[in-house]
């Protein structure tokens, strides 16, 4: 059984390509045989809002094992939030 990361960093106010090549970065980093990759970048489309955004990717989150941190996710309203529920959740947190 694989277990199921989320991604989570700052993205709103972001250059959105610095942002999508950020994340895409870290989900090649884990194994496909290993690891399922939830990218939120993958999950919202550029002209939805902030909290359609975050409604999509919390849902997903709930589906996740682990959660990998960006350095930036301090600065980031939605980051901080799904880092919440991630303890919450006793996820298993990496911080990058």
């Amino acid at each position: 059984m694989k277990a199921i990361v989320y991604i989570s960093g700052k993205v709103t106010g972001e250059d959105f390509l610095k942002t999508y090549l950020k994340f895409e970065k870290v989900e090649k980093g884990y194994p496909k045989e290993k690891w399922e990759v939830i990218n939120p970048m993958k999950l919202c489309r550029v002209e939805w809002s902030w909290l359609k955004c975050m409604i999509v990717c919390i849902f997903h989150l709930f589906k996740a094992t682990d959660m990998c941190m960006l350095p930036d996710w301090v600065n980031s309203r939605g980051a901080k939030i799904e880092h919440w529920i991630g303890k919450k959740r006793k996820l298993i947190i990496k911080y990058l």
